[in-house]
């Protein structure tokens, strides 16, 4: 397929198969290396995509913009999903480009590869982007124990075999199999920090970016999906004990009730990364200290309202926009607190306090959304911004290059109907959404053809973008985000003294510090309780 961006044509290949369709005996089964073909394969049509509840991806179109790529059909599910896309602007062998390989993101239970479209960063670098499916909810993540046959991770195991994919026939599309960059968002920036731990991905990458995640964030990783399985199995009327059993009979059912199945407990509770003896050996923090990819250069950064859009609306309207009371938010604050802390807090009730305090003293009390507000704030840096700064403080601590960066831009289209009509609107304290990044990552408003959420972007939106890819190809090319084309704005390795990281936004700039008291607050006074 051919997209002409300016003067610079980009060939995508799709639909390339990196393993055996995981169908029938092959449900719930690590990903099998497929066969070679004959002849030449028809790369034109687009993947399908991952096996998935429809009904859940539409809502959330609703709150991002998204690609339409060549009237793809966005409604086509099949659990035969294991392709890639390629997208060069050089195919040829001796073109020696960096590989950029992304995941993608979506609570590992929707996603596909379909809404990554590399048109606009090959357009303006010299560099291939390859992004693989992989499978997700239930199929990818469906757990009967570590010691059975179905030990989990199989999303994560198709990632692994997508990357053996890219090792063995990068360069036929004119990339460098030697200098490889994994970087996703959302889940799938914990999917690359879980790379850098698992044995299984050893060598085969040598580059890593993680946008709005990492492995220690909580309720993510788990000794095993057991709370989960029994809600599972109940909804399907399946009472046998034993997993052999169990397996089998979830190999006969249709993959419509089975996905229907997978998300009754969204957004709180789902299939998830477990520790399965193969791709986690054991807790990612304890191979972290034995790190094999210790010397690998990352970049990791977060959005600075992670909490405040989509995913807060999303769980819970209509009341977020009516304004949560005092009592709502504070019973929100206890569960969160003492159910995803991973440690026992002794003194419940005064921590919630203690949190309260700090987080409302700026807060205007006469504000209708004041403790909307509220929620959004505690939650941003409780389930994003420590664990962002954790690990790259981890990483710096061991010497390993580590970038760090902030977005702060607040896109026009999630504000303002001149930009986005349909688009559903974010609060103005909403100003860098989890995702919003996605569009300046991938080039958005400089796409050609039209967005399957209609909307449009400032020429500072544009410029924004352009100048973020350059730093990011930059980084894949070198290890250096400073490193290759100029950039205005130096981006300044993470260190324990200054402690500086990029702010990203229409006017680079380079911040100090981040949130440090309330790292305080949450080290030393509230989990110390």
């Amino acid at each position: 397929m051919r997209v002409l961006l300016r003067d610079i044509e980009i060939l995508r290949y799709s639909r390339i198969p990196f393993a055996k369709p995981p169908v029938d005996d092959l449900r719930f089964e690590p990903p099998d290396k497929c066969e070679p073909w004959d002849g030449i394969r028809d790369c034109v049509e687009g993947d399908p995509i991952p096996q998935q509840s429809i009904d859940a991806i539409k809502e959330l179109n609703f709150y991002h913009p998204e690609v339409q790529e060549f009237e793809n059909d966005n409604e086509l599910v099949d659990e035969d999903c294991l392709y890639l896309r390629v997208y060069t602007n050089n195919p040829n062998k001796k073109a020696d480009m960096p590989v950029m390989v992304w995941f993608y993101g979506g609570a590992f239970l929707f996603g596909n590869n379909g809404a990554s479209n590399g048109q606009v960063i090959c357009g303006l670098h010299d560099v291939v982007l390859v992004v693989p499916n992989y499978r997700v909810s239930v199929f990818g993540f469906l757990s009967l124990g570590r010691d059975t046959a179905c030990p989990g991770n199989f999303g994560m195991l198709d990632q692994v075999m997508a990357l053996q994919w890219v090792k063995g026939n990068i360069k036929n599309f004119g990339g460098n199999s030697d200098n490889v960059t994994i970087f996703g968002e959302s889940m799938g920036a914990i999917s690359s920090d879980l790379h850098m731990v698992s044995p299984l991905s050893k060598g085969l990458f040598h580059k890593a970016i993680q946008h709005s995640g990492t492995f220690s964030m909580p309720e993510i990783i788990k000794e095993d999906n057991n709370d989960f399985l029994k809600m599972f199995l109940e909804e399907l009327n399946i009472t046998e004990s034993k997993p052999d059993i169990i397996l089998q009979k979830l190999k006969c059912l249709p993959a419509e009730s089975l996905s229907k199945a997978g998300i009754i407990g969204f957004p709180y509770m789902n299939f998830t990364i477990c520790i399965d003896g193969k791709f986690l050996p054991d807790w990612p923090e304890k191979l972290m200290q034995n790190e094999p990819s210790s010397s690998i250069p990352t970049i990791n950064g977060c959005n600075n309202t992670e909490m405040h859009g989509g995913v807060h609306i999303f769980m819970s309207p209509p009341k977020f926009y009516e304004g949560y009371s005092e009592e709502e938010a504070t019973e929100l604050c206890k569960m969160v607190i003492s159910t995803c802390s991973g440690q026992e807090i002794k003194d419940i009730d005064k921590a919630v306090e203690t949190v309260k305090s700090a987080y409302t003293k700026d807060l205007a009390k006469n504000d209708r959304l004041r403790w909307s507000r509220f929620t959004c704030d505690f939650q941003h840096d409780f389930y994003s911004t420590l664990h962002t700064l954790a690990q790259v403080q981890f990483r710096a601590r061991r010497k390993q290059p580590t970038y760090m960066y902030v977005m702060t831009q607040q896109l026009k289209c999630h504000h303002d109907d001149e930009y986005a009509v349909n688009m559903k609107k974010k609060p103005d304290f909403c100003q860098c959404d989890h995702e919003d990044d996605i569009v300046f990552t991938f080039g958005m408003p400089l796409m050609n053809g039209e967005l399957l959420t209609k909307c449009k972007f400032s020429s500072d939106e544009i410029e924004l973008s352009k100048a973020w890819i350059k730093y990011l190809v930059n980084f894949a090319t070198t290890g250096n985000p400073n490193k290759g084309k100029k950039v205005d704005v130096k981006w300044p390795l993470y260190d324990l003294n200054s402690k500086q990281h990029l702010k990203v936004q229409m006017e680079m700039a380079v911040d100090d510090h981040l949130i440090e008291e309330r790292c305080k607050l949450w080290q030393k006074t509230i989990l110390g309780l």
